[in-house]
């Protein structure tokens, strides 16, 4: 090289003097010239901080950039930016830079291999001039403006227009360097130009979301935000615009809560004057995931998830838009974003001027947009496979969009950009040009930018001059988007201005006569792949997991936005970024499909021949989902009856399933299970259990138990066979002796008494007495509630008539009239006021009281901790397997109060007590005939009842039909079997009421009162080892959850806390001075004279439980929602403080009331109706709004979600309204019953459940979500309006009931109570009652402080407020409950 240049320059010094020979004048010029040449110095010279690219890093480098985009025309300088970086760590001294070019034109592949060339060697073309380079110090750069003049250049011998190379060769000291760049000689002359169309994408840079949020889409479209600067580039440039649909969409999803500055720019975009057309969603590189294994080319499925009805207020949601091939759940769902459709004739068709209601947005109008172009993919260069193409046509691509290094052209062969690959239509992008664009684009400096734009103008130029493109060429932008966009916009403008260009649209260059070219295959590259695999393989699981989804589609649909998201090209420069964000994606909808499983259970024991195999199947995802268990046992010693079991899951709950299954011999058999999709698609893992299987053992158990059964009745029957033979030999038993029933003549004399001598002697009626305090079956008949349209259940007693009393006034004596015939005596069941009671007594009375109100609470706060600790176990609201539990338990508290409830104390309670008097064993003997009497026709009721219990089912329940409301066969069935273990608590009822009834009615009242406490105890016990054995209400709320053993430990426990009930009271007769032994001489007990009252209590009763038959059948509606289990619990909350106060008060009243109405005394009856009512409503006002205020934490209580707790809450908000009419009433009732009147409450009664029947037939049409609360309403509206009509009758029964004074009273009250409940608000909304998330709602113990404070500042409040209004029934009421609670 050197010598060349050496030889070089010798010719040159011998031409130069042979010059100064023949022309001597010349001297001057030439040397002038030749110190020109050698010695020009570089002008504006600069130093700055050394920025190297990545491939330069820690060496010496030059630059040159040409100006003016490197145009070089006659008669002008060629100036050049020289640029030396100096990356070392050692300083570079002083050098020179020698300036080369080639003055002969180049053609496309010579210029190409210039560019490309890095070698420091080689011939570098003819000297053009020389600098001086300065000294440049460690990592710093060097940057000199030269100037050449035209004579240096010297090209003004050339006429061909075209492209020639130029170099730079730096040398300083040791260092040595190289640059190479181009410039294009343009003669005075026309030149044809080169067609150039441009295409620049407009995306986002990456984000795992699919959809993209507001605060993105404002930071994006900024005045300087990506998106912004995009369209400042394209605009008022001849440039097609490829956009991401995802942002046009995620801006219309927003709605009315859209960025400003987002919706203009989607008005800017759509104003553009350029081509536009979609890239598919998210820009994914879908090629890509088509090479990873995607079936076909992923698109969008639906967008009809992503629509928040919070963003489009007043809008109604129109019928769902799949997206076309989209809408299905598979892997190879398909779509071209092209595919969207433009506005249709129809949509404009119907624009006639009138108004309709606005719509939520569909897919499809998220999606529309007026594209210019349709049909166009636009891969990434160099990534597209050979079945790429085919697969895009499918997709309905119509034209792809493929570099020409993918092509046989290879990427420096200029072809015009309409061609062919087989059968498809491609535009070939130019590779080379192409990367020369997104150079200068992309450009930091202005150095750059030159040397970019005067190497792609001298490119260009050879293809202008070659002429092999007779149609435009295309040249695209790159995904990756520069951080300034005004050099995009230069270099477009450079483009646009060079005279052998002529810029072209898109549409013109794919219009144009296609060539044909082949495909050069490539692919992604196998790290990107990896990761695309790894994305397929687990969305395609995700699909099969959706495909048990009632609605696969709300969860194909956002998982698709996700993949293609994540499958963006703009990932492609953050390689270890998109590794992590694939984790996180895969480890999500792993998560997602394995929500629903089959939990790891224990090794069990099967003992039958046949018999129903448990299987826990759980749903922890959000979706309602349908799958089939499979059952394979590991050995023929059991055999699967069926198999293949579908079954049905609603969201964040557990089922168990049933297996069918026979055991064929003994052993240990190990079972694999298995859940697969209604499509056969494998989901989650299988799982295995160790089963023992005992075969035959069934049968011997049952055995035992009939040979038991059958023994005990027939020991029964032989001994009433026994006693009749010796009755009808003349034999008497030793318990004859007593009977008070035998004929007169035998019955033995009392002691003391003289001897009859003959006649009939007749007994004289006996003084009715009260024998307890009145229970609700006897004295309160009231208006249906929701478990129970009768009297209260008897295992919950409420006192709630008269106080109990001693029998007052004399006793009458017999009277011997021998003209009188025997005659069975009568009753009456009237109580009377122990108005002449011995202070003793009224002492005895006190205590009684007090204890029988403390039993009553605790059997409240225990009942409620009951129906706490089942709604834990079984759930409440939403809830099928409560709702059969709740209708099948209550089934023996209607069955016991249609049939007995109220005339167990209405008829035979006289009797007894009469034979008490009238007995000198005090009646033991007839109690025992009573009672055995009671036992055995309950035995043969409970029993048939027990054996129609699937009519019983029916009867008190609504069955589903097409509109899915009421209970579906198999919660009928769940419900039947509940009741044959629930059923024979009828049997238990009726003992409890027998049995306690006798003691009341021999001053034995605690026993009676704090039994069910001994049932609650039992009843929780039960609950607590069905939770620790079943789980709480995720597993058990599901209808088939339930198995055989889960439902006899649930109702039998249930069951058994009845019968301990019933079971407590025999302790106590003894110290009552009683002795039971069953008799079976029923003759003459003296049934016959039931009385008129009891024939309108029964009348009361008959009414009110065909009322309650309606409301359960109704009610059964709501199952799934808010069905009989919620109505039941919300009752109890109900009847809470209706219990503690209103009772507890009416009943001192009541007292008074009867002594006042025995004496006539109306005006005293009608000052303490006024002063009770008053009293009553101070408390039942207060609670009223409480409850209301804390319904929703309350649900809470009972609930596992915020919307069950909502449904329980709205329930119980529908109740609380009539709870002061509702007192108001049970004082009332009282009034007329003080008065001997059972006609008036029974003809009241008639009202309400008359109103009821109707209001709850409506509800049965109404939507199943809101037949709980309607039902509540109802009740309430019939209950005020039977407390109106008795306002009415009790006002002309008394001639007044002080109105006035009442009412003040109670405008009082309210208004306190509203001020506290205003309060009370302002505390649980702090607390977050009303919100998901909030901390009353986080758990039941966040509910329970909140109902705490609440209520605590609530009564704060309330009672403050009426202490400053100076309320005089405050101090009234709190003295009476000190007196009425013993203290």
């Amino acid at each position: 090289m050197q010598i060349l240049r050496s030889t070089l320059a010798a010719a040159a010094t011998a031409l130069v003097a042979i010059g100064l020979v023949t022309t001597p004048a010349a001297t001057d010029a030439v040397l002038a010239a030749g110190t020109s040449t050698t010695h020009t110095a570089a002008s504006g010279t600069t130093t700055r901080t050394a920025e190297p690219t990545a491939a330069d890093q820690g060496r010496t480098t030059v630059s040159i950039a040409p100006a003016d985009r490197g145009i070089v025309r006659r008669d002008e300088d060629l100036e050049l930016t020289l640029t030396v970086t100096n990356d070392t760590d050692r300083d570079v001294p002083a050098g020179r830079a020698e300036l080369d070019i080639f003055r002969s034109e180049s053609t496309r592949d010579v210029l190409a291999d210039w560019l490309d060339d890095t070698s420091t060697s080689g011939y570098l073309g003819a000297p053009m001039d020389t600098v001086d380079v300065p000294a440049v110090p460690a990592h710093r750069t060097v940057t000199q403006t030269v100037t050449i003049v035209p004579g240096n250049v010297a090209l003004g011998g050339y006429s061909s227009f075209g492209a020639r190379r130029i170099a730079a060769e730096y040398t300083a000291g040791d260092t040595t360097a190289v640059a190479r760049s181009a410039v294009t000689w343009y003669p005075d002359f026309q030149q044809a130009p080169l067609g150039v169309s441009v295409a620049m994408p407009v995306t986002l840079p990456a984000t795992p979301d699919g959809v993209i949020g507001a605060n993105a889409l404002a930071a994006a479209t900024s005045v300087d935000g990506t998106l912004q600067q995009q369209l400042d580039a394209a605009e008022d440039h001849n440039v097609a615009v490829a956009v991401d649909p995802r942002i046009i969409a995620s801006i219309r999803l927003l709605g009315q809560d859209a960025p400003s500055t987002a919706t203009a720019w989607l008005d800017r975009l759509e104003g553009l004057r350029n081509e536009t057309f979609a890239l598919p969603w998210a820009d994914a590189d879908v090629t890509g995931l088509r090479q990873a294994g995607a079936d076909g080319i992923p698109g969008v499925i639906s967008l009809d998830q992503q629509v928040d009805e919070d963003h489009f207020p007043g809008a109604s949601t129109p019928t769902p838009t799949p997206m076309g091939p989209t809408a299905s759940a598979t892997p190879g769902d398909t779509a071209s974003p092209s595919d969207v459709p433009t506005p249709t004739e129809d949509a404009t068709a119907g624009s006639t001027g009138t108004e309709t209601a606005p719509t939520l947005p569909t897919t499809r109008e998220l999606l529309d947009f007026p594209w210019s172009l349709d049909d166009v993919s636009w891969p990434v260069e160099g990534t597209v496979a050979t079945d790429d193409l085919p697969a895009l046509a499918k997709a309905g691509t119509d034209t792809t969009i493929v570099s020409s290094g993918n092509t046989s052209a290879g990427p420096d062969t200029t072809v015009a950009a309409s061609e062919r690959i087989g059968d498809q239509r491609v535009l070939v992008s130019d590779q080379g040009m192409s990367a020369l664009l997104r150079d200068a684009a992309g450009a930091t400096d202005q150095q750059r930018w030159d040397a970019a734009m005067a190497e792609l103008t001298a490119t260009m130029a050879t293809a202008a001059r070659a002429g092999s493109a007779t149609s435009p060429v295309l040249l695209t932008l790159g995904r990756d988007w520069p951080n300034d966009s005004a050099r995009l916009g230069q270099a477009l403008d450079a483009i646009e201005g060079t005279p052998w260009v002529a810029p072209a649209d898109l549409s013109t260059a794919a219009k144009a006569t296609a060539g044909s070219l082949t495909l050069a295959p490539a692919d992604d590259g196998e790290q990107r792949l990896a990761q695309l695999r790894r994305l397929v393989a687990s969305e395609r699981d995700l699909i099969g997991f959706a495909s048990a989804v009632d609605d696969p589609v709300v969860v194909t649909a956002p998982a698709r936005l996700d993949l293609l998201a994540l499958a963006s090209n703009a990932w492609r420069v953050e390689p270890d970024a998109l590794d992590t964000a694939v984790d996180a994606q895969v480890q999500d909808w792993t998560r997602t499909t394995s929500e629903v499983s089959i939990p790891d259970s224990s090794s069990l024991t099967l003992l039958g021949d046949r018999s129903s195999l448990p299987v826990s199947i759980r749903n922890r995802s959000e979706y309602p989902v349908t799958v089939r268990l499979t059952v394979q046992p590991s050995s023929s010693a059991l055999r699967i009856v069926r198999n293949d079991i579908l079954v049905e899951l609603q969201p964040q709950s557990s089922t168990r399933a049933t297996v069918p299954v026979r055991s064929v011999a003994n052993g240990k058999v190990t079972l694999t299970m298995s859940l697969t999709t209604p499509t056969g698609v494998t989901i989650s893992q299988p799982s295995t259990v160790e089963l023992n299987v005992q075969a035959q053992w069934e049968t011997v158990i049952t055995a035992v138990a009939a040979i038991g059964l059958v023994a005990l009745f027939g020991f029964g029957i032989f001994r009433s066979v026994r006693k009749r033979i010796r009755r009808r030999n003349g034999e008497l038993d030793d318990e004859d002796d007593d009977d008070p029933n035998r004929p007169l003549e035998v019955q033995p004399d009392a002691p003391g008494a003289p001897r009859r001598t003959g006649g009939t002697p007749t007994v004289a009626q006996a003084a009715p007495a009260a024998a307890a305090a009145g229970t609700t079956t006897v004295t309160a008949p009231t208006r249906p509630a929701p478990q129970q349209a009768g009297p209260r259940p008897a295992d919950a007693p409420v006192h709630d008539g008269g106080a109990p009393r001693l029998q007052s006034g004399p006793r009458d004596e017999p009277v011997f009239d021998p003209d009188r015939e025997p005659e069975e005596p009568t009753i009456s069941t009237q109580q009377q006021p122990a108005v002449d009671a011995e202070p003793a007594a009224e002492r005895n009375l006190g205590r009684a009281s007090a204890m029988l109100a403390a039993g009553t609470m605790l059997s409240r706060v225990l009942g409620f901790g009951k129906t706490f600790v089942l709604a834990y176990a079984i759930g409440q609201a939403h809830s099928p397997g409560a709702d059969a539990f709740a209708l099948a338990n209550q089934l023996p508290n209607n069955i016991y109060a249609l049939i007995a409830g109220g005339l167990l104390s209405a008829v035979l309670i006289p009797q007894i007590v009469r034979s008490m008097q009238q007995s000198r064993d005090g009646g033991t003997a007839y109690v025992n005939k009573i009672v055995t009497l009671g036992a055995t026709v309950f035995v043969v009721i409970a029993v048939v009842a027990t054996l129609v219990a699937p009519f019983l089912v029916w009867l008190y329940s609504q069955q589903a039909g097409g509109d899915g409301k009421g209970f579906t066969p198999a919660q009928t069935d769940l419900a039947v079997a509940f009741a044959f273990w629930c059923l024979p608590q009828i049997l238990f009822y009726a003992l409890y009421s027998l049995l306690g009834e006798v003691l009341n009615a021999k001053q034995v009242f605690g026993p009676f009162t704090w039994a069910p406490l001994l049932n609650n105890v039992i009843a929780i016990a039960g609950l607590v080892v069905f939770i620790a054995m079943f789980g709480g209400q995720e597993l058990n709320s599901s209808v088939g959850a339930w198995t055989p053993l889960k439902i006899a430990v649930l109702a039998g426990s249930a069951s058994l806390g009845v019968l301990a009930q019933a079971a407590f009271l025999p302790f106590f007769w003894k110290r009552a001075g009683l002795s039971f032994r069953p008799d079976f001489r029923w003759r003459g007990v003296g049934l016959k004279a039931t009385g008129t009252a009891a024939g309108w209590l029964f009348a009361m009763i008959l009414v009110t439980q065909l009322a309650g038959i309606v409301q359960s059948r109704v009610a059964s509606l709501g199952t799934g929602a808010a069905g009989n289990a919620v109505l039941q619990n919300a009752w109890l909350l109900f009847m809470l403080p209706h219990s503690i106060f209103a009772v507890s008060i009416a009943t001192a009243y009541f007292t008074r009331m009867s002594h006042d109405a025995e004496r006539g005394d109306l005006d005293a009856v009608r000052r303490n109706l006024s002063l009770s009512l008053r009293i009553v409503g101070l408390f039942t006002v207060f609670a009223s709004v409480a409850l209301i205020v804390v319904s929703v934490p309350f649900g809470r209580m009972f609930a596992g979600t915020f919307d069950q707790a909502l449904s329980i809450g709205a329930v119980l908000l529908a109740y609380m309204p009539g709870l002061v009419l509702f007192s108001m009433l049970f004082i009332i009732q009282r009034v007329f019953w003080a008065m001997h009147d059972h006609r008036t409450p029974f003809l009241m009664q008639c009202v309400q459940s008359v109103l009821f029947v109707v209001g709850a037939l409506a509800v049965a049409t109404f939507p199943q979500s809101v037949v709980g609360v309607s039902i509540a309403a109802c009740t309430t509206l019939a209950g005020t309006a039977q407390t109106i009509v008795a306002l009415v009758l009790v006002r002309r029964r008394l001639d007044g009931i002080e109105g006035p004074v009442v009412t003040r009273s109670h405008l009082q009250f309210v208004v306190a109570a509203l001020v506290a409940g205003v309060a009370g608000a302002g505390v649980v909304t702090a607390l977050g009652a009303f919100a998901a998330d909030g901390f009353a709602m986080s758990d039941r113990t966040g509910a329970f402080v909140t109902i705490v404070l609440a209520g605590a500042v609530m009564a704060g409040v309330y009672f403050g407020a009426l202490v400053v209004a100076r309320n005089g029934e405050v101090s009234g009421a709190v003295s009476l409950l000190r007196k009425r609670l013993g203290r």
